[in-house]
């Protein structure tokens, strides 16, 4: 009888640990993407004294939750989305408008690539 509720209570601590990491990178990949809109709004204008602060806000948050998403994500993906900030950072520098959006797809690319490899569906189950 022991090990049936501690089996049963291992299962549901996992079942809590899941969810809150599935919300948990949710809520990060969501304010990320908000921060992407307000940037590619920003270049579009050609405000690049905005754009500065805003991937420079972005950047921030991502170096404080990238080490959070460590746990929950491949390294890969996290690997490629700094390399694009490094990248987006110069071209936002530069006032290289093209390049800029090019670098702000591709961050917001593997954001929704990361949240989409982590839902709670049949196809990732199996």
């Amino acid at each position: 009888m022991k090990n049936v509720f501690i089996s049963c209570t291992t299962f549901v601590v996992m079942i809590f640990c899941i969810l809150f990491s599935i919300n948990y990178l949710n809520k990060i990949c969501n304010e990320m993407s908000d921060i992407n809109y307000k940037l590619e709004q920003s270049i579009e204008l050609g405000n690049w004294r905005q754009s500065k602060n805003i991937v420079s806000n972005l950047t921030n948050n991502w170096e404080k939750f990238s080490d959070k998403l460590s746990i929950f994500v491949n390294h890969e993906e996290l690997d490629n989305i700094n390399s694009e900030l490094s990248k987006l950072t110069q071209y936002i520098n530069y006032k290289n408008k093209d390049e800029s959006m090019a670098s702000l797809h591709s961050i917001k690319f593997f954001i929704q690539h990361i949240s989409k490899l982590e839902k709670i569906n049949m196809q990732n189950i199996f």
